[in-house]
């Protein structure tokens, strides 16, 4: 009976879970694909700091300011193959994205459950480059990675874009099936991307009441775009996220048809107002 349980319970969470992230993860055969029509393909760039192993992907001419996007949990790089391969914001930034340390690429040294700690990993990309003005898009997990790197480096960061921002740690969302993710016999048949994400949601509620004295250091203009039909991130974590922010200029926008996944279902309004970001413009 408890092994007929096990199975019912197994399949009844690993097959929507496989499937939904099957969706959105893509092979080396399927980013050639997508780079043959909407080229060119990003350059890859990996750092050894420490255990770990950082990869990013960067395009455009080194001479202009810097946008690196962070992804959420779990996701990789190519998440922002759109804007990657935008030719507007290729004539205004260098663009990058990066894999965030235990995702894809950046799977070398092990998962980092601190967002001060994957914070230090990433800035690494830029911090030794103290003239060039660095601008952060970060959706969902990544959303307070990048306030943390904006309130860590205020001369270099010169705006801010948060995307769905996972960020009040009394509204971290928990389904029924959680725990058992959790759960060894189940957590071992899962996608190693799936586990870390696991790994970073159930440190992620401390990990934010840690974060909290940061967002009040941020000072560059930022947006927070926040989905009303985001049934992943709470809405109101747009407005928490507003209510810390107290010391830098900035725009909450609640899109009320939107979900999670604002940089993909919205990309216009997203490179809009990354555009007006460049010149300092919150609108």
């Amino acid at each position: 009976m408890f092994r007929l349980l096990f199975w019912i319970i197994f399949f009844t969470l690993t097959l929507p879970l496989g499937g939904c992230f099957r969706k959105y993860r893509m092979t080396e055969k399927d980013i050639d694909g997508y780079y043959q029509t909407h080229g060119p393909r990003p350059k890859s760039h990996f750092l050894n700091i420490g255990k770990h192993r950082l990869h990013w992907v960067q395009t455009g001419p080194d001479s202009l300011p810097l946008l690196l996007m962070i992804h959420g949990a779990p996701g990789a790089w190519y998440g922002y193959k759109n804007l990657l391969s935008d030719p507007d914001l290729l004539y205004q930034y260098t663009l990058a994205s990066v894999d965030r340390p235990g995702y894809n690429l950046s799977r070398k040294g092990g998962k980092v459950l601190s967002i001060e700690a994957q914070g230090e990993l990433i800035a690494a990309i830029f911090r030794s480059d103290t003239v060039r003005p660095v601008f952060l898009l970060g959706r969902s997990y990544g959303a307070p990675i990048a306030a943390y790197l904006a309130a860590r480096f205020p001369q270099q960061v010169k705006g801010l874009m948060l995307v769905a921002p996972a960020a009040d740690p009394d509204r971290e969302r928990f389904w029924w099936f959680s725990p058992l993710v959790q759960y060894p016999p189940i957590r071992w048949l899962l996608p190693q991307p799936v586990r870390t994400a696991s790994s970073e949601k159930y440190a992620h509620c401390r990990q934010l009441r840690n974060l909290q004295s940061c967002w009040g250091e941020i000072i560059c203009p930022t947006h927070i775009l926040q989905g009303g039909k985001d049934f992943i991130v709470h809405p109101a974590n747009s407005c928490f996220v507003d209510s810390m922010m107290v010391s830098a200029p900035r725009l909450n926008r609640i899109l009320p048809l939107n979900g999670h996944l604002i940089t993909v279902e919205n990309p216009g309004l997203v490179k809009e107002l990354l555009l007006g970001l460049r010149k300092g413009e919150l609108r």
